[in-house]
């Protein structure tokens, strides 16, 4: 997981990434506690965790700005929710101690604009139940939705329900790749597709205690193959 890509190291997610980053190996002092808590907030106070090109339902409406009634799930509100669900294991503490507040809103927000959005319907192409020609977007979303919604949910029948509609739409991902385990998007999308694929499955298997065997198909194994050959995304 990693902070959105297109807003640069002074983003609000690359800085709220550097400063749990500093509290949990350097020490929380004062100074980095805050950080982390502005970190939050501002991720908090943003509209919309979409990217505009990405937002369905604002395209669907001929809008020129996000509904933030209708959060929309794309790869960049699915890597913000898990950089605040890794906030939250590292540096949850120390926000309550500090903030109270911003540590239920995290929680709140990440619920609301994601993982619940992402639970309730089946319309995101990226499922594969509507589009079969799956691509990236499929294991790099739910490798970060899986470990949010672990981190981050209360209720183990909503653990239950991501993992199961992750591990179904991970497997038409799968069907989807070429059994010589190639990306047809390049080389260097492997960080984003099979590297993301093993980082959903390496999840799941730490959840479960077992991988079922599933690093023996032969596909994966492919898949594993490739990354001799990759080198890590710039887009």
């Amino acid at each position: 997981m990693t902070a959105r890509p297109t807003n640069g190291p002074t983003s609000p997610a690359a800085r709220l990434a550097a400063a749990v980053l500093a509290a949990a190996l350097a020490g929380p002092t004062r100074e980095r506690i805050d950080d982390v808590i502005d970190g939050v907030w501002l991720l908090c106070e943003e509209t919309s965790w979409c990217l505009p090109a990405a937002d369905l339902f604002a395209r669907r409406a001929g809008q020129p700005l996000p509904d933030p009634a209708q959060p929309c799930v794309d790869l960049f509100a699915a890597e913000t929710a898990a950089l605040l669900a890794y906030t939250d294991l590292l540096a949850g503490d120390l926000i309550e101690s500090s903030a109270p507040v911003a540590r239920s809103r995290l929680r709140e927000e990440v619920r609301a604009r994601v993982l619940g959005p992402y639970r309730d319907s089946d319309q995101w192409w990226w499922l594969g139940l509507r589009k079969k020609d799956l691509n990236n977007w499929t294991p790099w979303i739910h490798a970060n939705l899986l470990a949010t919604s672990l981190l981050l949910d209360d209720r183990p029948q909503d653990v239950l329900v991501t993992a199961e509609r992750a591990v179904g739409a991970l497997d038409r991902y799968l069907n989807a790749v070429a059994d010589d385990g190639g990306c047809d998007e390049g080389i260097s999308y492997w960080w984003r597709a099979g590297a993301s694929l093993f980082e959903g499955l390496e999840t799941l298997a730490c959840a479960c205690g077992e991988d079922y065997g599933v690093y023996e198909i032969g596909k994966i194994r492919a898949i594993a193959t490739r990354s001799s050959t990759a080198s890590p995304a710039t887009a």
